[in-house]
C-alpha cells in the first residue's frame, strides 16, 4: 500500500487488485501523518483486505477528490455522506461511520439556535464540496442563511472564526477539537459549539460508476466490511483516532 497522487500512465484500470482512493485530510480519521492513515482508512484497508485486495490512496482537497474519482481516474474517494446528485455517479458502501456535526463558534459570541430562521444574523464559513443535509441547502437556497465559502475544511474556517471574520462554522466534533487541539493549543479555551446538531449523518467509501470493476469492488468491500464490524473492530478503530493512538511520536 502506498500514498500519494498517481503518476505517469497509471490508471484505475492498471492493476484489478489495487483499488485507487483519493482521499482528503481529515484528522483524526484520515491523516497522512498518522499510522494506519487514521482510523477510517485502516477500516477501509482492511475491508478490502479481508478480500485479498490492496489499496492505494492518493491525498488532495476534498473537491478534486470527488471530481476525479467521478471522471474514474480514481476508483473511488473517501469518505462521503449520501446524497441525491452523488448517487448519480458513485457506488456507495454500507455505513462505514457515523458523525454529528455541530455549529463552532467564539465563546465570546452570544450564540442560540433551534431552527434557520435563528442564523440570520451569523456569518457562517463552510469548506467546497462539503453538504449539511437538507434544511441546511433548503435554508441556503432561500438566502436565509449568509455564507462564506473556502477552500480548505478547518484550516482557513477556523482562522476566520478566530479573527471574528465568520460566527460560525459547521464541522463533525471530533474532528474539529482534534483540529484546535493540535493548532490553538494555547487559545482552545476561546472556542466552544452549540449541542444542537446541524446535521447527523452516515458516511461511506464512494466507488465510481465510470470504473468497470467498480460494482464487484463495492460488494466485495460490504463483505469485509461486515466482518469488521461482527470482530468490533470498527468502533475501536474510530475510537483508537479520536484517543490519539494513532499519532506518531
Amino acid at each position: 500500500m502506498s500514498s500519494g497522487f498517481a503518476v505517469g500512465a497509471e490508471t484505475s484500470q492498471s492493476n484489478p487488485n489495487v483499488v485507487r482512493i483519493a482521499v482528503d485530510e481529515w484528522p483524526p480519521y484520515e491523516t497522512e501523518s498518522a499510522e494506519h492513515f487514521g482510523g477510517v482508512l485502516r477500516i477501509i484497508t482492511e475491508s478490502f483486505a479481508h478480500n485479498g485486495l490492496k489499496v492505494k490512496y492518493g491525498w488532495m482537497p476534498w473537491k478534486r477528490c470527488l471530481i476525479v474519482a467521478e471522471r474514474g481516474e480514481w476508483d473511488g474517494a473517501a469518505v462521503s455522506q449520501r446524497t441525491r446528485e452523488r448517487e448519480d455517479n458513485f457506488f456507495f458502501s454500507e455505513s462505514i461511520m457515523t458523525v454529528k456535526k455541530v455549529f463552532f463558534h467564539l465563546k465570546t459570541v452570544d450564540f442560540d439556535w433551534h431552527s434557520y430562521e435563528d442564523l440570520g444574523d451569523f456569518r457562517i464559513g463552510i469548506p467546497r464540496g462539503n453538504v449539511f443535509g437538507k434544511k441546511f441547502q433548503e435554508a441556503r437556497k432561500s438566502e436565509k442563511l449568509d455564507i462564506e465559502e473556502v477552500a480548505t475544511q478547518f484550516e482557513q474556517n477556523f482562522k476566520k472564526l478566530h479573527a471574528g471574520r465568520i460566527q460560525l462554522f459547521p464541522a463533525e466534533m471530533e474532528a474539529g477539537y482534534d483540529y484546535l487541539r493540535k493548532h490553538y493549543a494555547s487559545e482552545f479555551d476561546l472556542f466552544t459549539h452549540h449541542p444542537t446538531p446541524v446535521q447527523v449523518v452516515t458516511y461511506h467509501l464512494i466507488l465510481s460508476k465510470k470504473v468497470e470493476k467498480n460494482l464487484k469492488m463495492k460488494s466485495l468491500f460490504d463483505v469485509g466490511l461486515r466482518q469488521l464490524k461482527k470482530e468490533g473492530k470498527d468502533k475501536r478503530y474510530l475510537l483508537d483516532s479520536i484517543q490519539g493512538k494513532y499519532r506518531k511520536q
